[in-house]
């Protein structure tokens, strides 16, 4: 998986945000993208070259198909962000505050 394929599903699809530690009260990045089950594989692909963890987000219901996460937090949220940062449109800005907020 390229920077700019993933950049493209993670402006469309993706989340970045700051979360707060309970334990070290310690502010850090985390991306995440949410797909349905038929999209796994593409999750499971940054998964392999972006590391973070890929998991069942929603069971299947009546209404809804089953759908999986692909998230990753810290250093490793901050290296993905760099990694893609040259090719994202929607959420540029939102990308560097949250690189700027892990240089602090």
């Amino acid at each position: 998986m390229t920077p700019a394929y993933a950049a493209g599903l993670f402006d469309g699809e993706g989340c970045v945000y700051v979360s707060l530690s309970r334990k070290s009260m310690c502010y850090y990045p985390v991306a995440s993208i949410g797909m349905t089950v038929k999209a796994k594989p593409i999750l499971l692909a940054f998964k392999e070259t972006f590391g973070g963890r890929v998991r069942m987000f929603r069971a299947a219901t009546e209404k809804w198909s089953e759908a999986w996460t692909w998230r990753t937090d810290g250093k490793e949220a901050a290296a993905f962000l760099e990694a893609v940062l040259p090719f994202l449109n929607l959420k540029t800005e939102q990308a560097k505050l949250v690189l700027k907020l892990q240089e602090i």
